[in-house]
C-alpha cells in the first residue's frame, strides 16, 4: 500500500481552506516606514518590556511551581483581577464567572463549538474580524451580515433583517466589537446597545461582545465605555439562556499589554 493511499482524506471543511488575511499581511509589517493599521498589531515601542521582565522575575521567585500546569480556568489571582476590572466597567462579576483563554479567539472558538451546528444562522457586523469569519465557516454556519455606520452596528437594519427570517432560521448568535472596532474605530451608541440586547432577548440569540480595544481611547481616563446592558447581572444570577441575559463578554491583553502573552478571557 502506498503512503498516499494509507492517509485518510481531509475533512470536507478543510478540503479547500482559505488563507488568513491577517497572516498574509504579516510580511509587510517589517518594511521600513510601514505603519499598517490593517492587522491590529500594537506598536512594539509601547510594550512595557521592562515591567514585563520584572513581572517574570517576580513570578520565578515562586520556584519551579511557576512553570507547572495550572488550573484549566486560569490562575485564581488573575481571574479575580479580571473580575475586578469587569466590575469597574459595570458588570457584576466574580472570579468564578471568568474563564482565562489563549487569547479571545480561543474563547470565541469554544463558544462556536458549544453553540453552533452546521447550517445554523449567525449574524456578524461588517466589516468583521477575519478570524471570526474563519471560525464560523469551519463550523459551517450560515453567516448573515449586519451593516455599520459612524455609531456602530445598525440596530434598525438588524431588526428589519430579523423580521424577514423564517422561524427555522432564527440566529444562534451575533458577533460584535462595540468599542472602537477595527477598522472603523466606532463606538456603539448607548441607545443601540440597549436596542441590541432587547432584540437578542426578543429573538433568542446570544450577543458575543468582543472587547479587545475598550481600554484604548483618546478621551479622558474616566470616560470608559460601559458594559452592554445584558452583562450587568444581579448578584448570584447565572448566565442560563439568552432570554434572560444574552451577552457573553470576551476580552484580551493582546492590545493593552502584549500579544505574545496570549492572555484572553470570557465572562460567562
Amino acid at each position: 500500500m502506498s503512503r498516499d493511499s494509507a492517509l485518510a482524506p481531509f475533512a470536507a471543511v478543510f478540503a479547500e481552506p482559505a488563507g488568513s488575511p491577517i497572516r498574509e499581511l504579516f510580511p509587510y509589517l517589517s518594511r521600513p516606514g510601514m505603519i499598517s493599521l490593517a492587522g491590529g498589531y500594537p506598536s512594539p515601542s509601547l510594550f512595557d518590556a521592562e515591567g514585563l521582565a520584572q513581572a517574570a522575575a517576580q513570578a520565578m521567585t515562586q520556584g519551579p511551581g511557576a512553570l507547572q500546569y495550572g488550573a484549566t480556568e486560569g490562575l485564581s489571582e488573575l481571574r479575580e483581577a479580571l473580575a475586578q476590572q469587569a466590575r469597574e466597567r459595570g458588570m457584576h462579576a466574580t472570579a468564578a464567572d471568568i474563564l482565562v483563554t489563549t487569547g479571545s479567539q480561543q474563547a470565541f472558538d469554544l463558544l462556536v463549538r458549544v453553540l453552533v451546528e452546521p447550517g445554523d444562522t449567525v449574524l456578524v457586523e461588517v466589516p468583521a474580524y477575519p478570524a471570526t469569519l474563519q471560525a464560523l465557516r469551519l463550523a459551517q454556519a450560515r453567516i448573515l451580515p449586519v451593516p455599520m455606520d459612524e455609531q456602530g452596528l445598525q440596530t434598525e437594519a438588524l431588526a428589519d433583517l430579523l423580521g424577514t427570517l423564517p422561524a427555522g432560521q432564527r440566529p444562534k448568535l451575533l458577533y460584535t466589537v462595540p468599542n472602537f472596532s477595527n477598522p472603523r474605530g466606532t463606538l456603539l451608541a448607548q441607545e443601540r446597545r440597549e436596542a441590541l440586547v432587547q432584540l437578542a432577548r426578543q429573538h433568542g440569540f446570544w450577543v458575543i461582545e468582543d472587547d479587545p480595544y475598550g481600554e484604548l481611547r483618546f478621551d479622558e481616563p474616566g470616560d470608559v465605555p460601559q458594559a452592554m446592558p445584558g452583562t450587568v447581572r444581579a448578584a448570584g444570577e447565572r448566565l442560563a439562556e439568552p432570554g434572560s441575559n444574552p451577552v457573553i463578554y470576551l476580552s484580551s491583553l493582546s492590545k493593552t499589554v502584549a500579544p505574545a502573552l496570549r492572555v484572553g478571557w470570557m465572562l460567562a
